[in-house]
């Protein structure tokens, strides 16, 4: 196995509130304020709360209604030509399915490259205060593109700019906001 270059939907982020205090002496009231503030301006996900984790989970209500419409234009942007990784065929499967849980349980038996669930995702999430300036998080994500195998070092400021250009570029949907372009494995 080996790392690689993912765009996807992040559908689950979540901080440990103890390794939070560890790192940076974070508190959980922080820990939410800063999931709130960099993930979740738009409202898009569901904060949730227990003894060892603040977690942001997407809202289905916004993801079904655009989900198809979104992954056709994602697609076309990212795999221009049709024969592309048969994404085009597997279109129609997802076509068929009506809810959020038929298509998160179609990305968990991971039948297409462009449309599977990773469990791995490692982000940073920005924090002011302690001797780090961010909180490690981990998170789930649809994987809409994989790419790699990739070993990078420093890229968190490029792969930042890239997630803002697809979401600028995708800016007419509210799942565009639950896009990142991260490294996974």
């Amino acid at each position: 196995m080996g790392m690689y270059l993912t765009i996807g939907i992040l559908t689950k982020i979540a901080i440990n509130k103890e390794r939070a205090r560890r790192q940076a002496s974070a508190k959980p009231e922080g820990v939410r304020n800063a999931l709130m503030e960099h993930y979740n301006q738009s409202g898009i996900y569901d904060m949730e709360e227990d003894d060892d984790y603040v977690t942001l989970v997407l809202k289905p209500e916004i993801a079904e209604p655009e989900l198809i419409d979104f992954l056709q234009d994602f697609y076309e942007m990212r795999y221009p030509e049709e024969s592309v990784r048969n994404i085009y065929t597997k279109m129609e499967e997802l076509k068929a399915l009506n809810t959020w849980d038929e298509w998160m349980e179609y990305a968990r038996e991971k039948q297409c490259q462009a449309f599977q669930m990773d469990e791995y995702i490692h982000l940073s999430t920005p924090y002011p205060g302690g001797w780090t300036r961010s909180l490690d998080t981990s998170a789930e994500q649809v994987i809409l593109s994989l790419d790699g195998k990739i070993i990078m070092e420093c890229y968190g400021e490029l792969f930042d700019f890239f997630t803002t250009l697809i979401k600028y570029k995708l800016a007419k949907y509210k799942l565009a906001e639950s896009i990142v372009v991260a490294i996974s494995g």
